[in-house]
Order: structure tokens, then sequence, then C-alpha cells
């Protein structure tokens, strides 16, 4: 069989979704995000921003005292590589109609704080997008189960106690 002619296959596009988001401590404040439905590439680079944030803002034992965000005399944000994961996560799928309506990682990082309503929204709409990422034939845990009888993997769950990215490969 001749090799595939990958240049000439059509470009999908991603879906997206827009949602709106409020927290009863922000009053008259409405987060809108549009975020893509997650494809594999979107996972490595959320693996890998999720580790440049962790190396600027997490505490460790050489650097107990990270810079404070937001600066002071806010409160600053209690990092931790879980948040970073998440942050990461968020800022791969943002798909904005207009590049000033993208949320960086520290924006998203105010916003868990500051609206805590409006991010837990959030965090359940991630959810949802996972387990349809999940589910499509080819990825995740639907492709998993075609080639093999081990568990399905957990590419991202935002509960306390995962704490890693793990993407997953078709027929992994």
């Amino acid at each position: 069989m001749p090799k595939l002619d990958v240049l000439s296959l059509f470009t999908v596009a991603a879906a997206v979704e827009t949602r709106e988001f409020t927290d009863p401590q922000q009053p008259g404040a409405v987060l809108i995000l549009t975020l893509k439905r997650p494809e594999f590439p979107d996972y490595a680079l959320a693996q890998e921003r999720a580790a440049e944030l962790a190396a600027v803002w997490v505490p460790t034992k050489e650097r107990p005292h990270p810079p404070p965000w937001p600066p002071p005399p806010a409160e600053p944000i209690r990092w931790s590589n879980r948040l970073c994961q998440v942050l990461g996560l968020l800022e791969a799928l943002q798909s904005p109609e207009q590049a000033g309506d993208f949320y960086d990682a520290l924006d998203l990082a105010v916003l868990s704080v500051r609206m805590p309503s409006a991010w837990e929204g959030l965090s359940a709409w991630v959810q949802e997008l996972e387990r349809s990422y999940q589910a499509t034939p080819g990825n995740g845990s639907a492709a998993r189960e075609e080639t093999s009888s081990a568990p399905p993997a957990t590419l991202v769950e935002l509960t306390p106690a995962s704490t890693t990215i793990t993407p997953t490969l078709s027929g992994a």
C-alpha cells in the first residue's frame, strides 16, 4: 500500500463552545470563555505550559517563597502543581474570537480565587470536554477498550486526588 499523502488530507475544524460564568461575589462581572474540544496535541502543550508555570510559581525546598501573584497588597494565590496543570489545559483549549479575549494562566489563576463560583462552573465544563474526548473513538478510553483490557486512563480530572495530566495515544 502506498504512503498516505498527509498534506492532501482535509483540515478538520475543532469544535468550539462559548459559555458565560458569573459569581455572586463579583456582581456584574461576567467571564465569557470559548474553549475548543481537546485533542492530543492540546494535552502535550498543556503539560509543557504546566511545567513552565510550576517552575516559576510553585514553592520548592530550593525556592520556598516564589514571587507573589497577584502583586501585593492583594492576597497571593497558593500555587500548586495541580493548579498549574489546570491552568495549562485552559490556556491550550481557549479559542477566543478576538486575540485580546485570551485569558492567560495568570488571569485564570486570579479568577480561580476571586470568582470561585465561576471557577467551579468552568472546572465542570472542562471535565465535560475531557469525558467527550475520552468517549470519542480513537481517543482516550474508547481506543483503549478496543485494543486492551486495561482500565481507561484519565486525562485530567479537576479533583484534588489527581496530580498529573496523562495524554493517551490511540491504541496505547
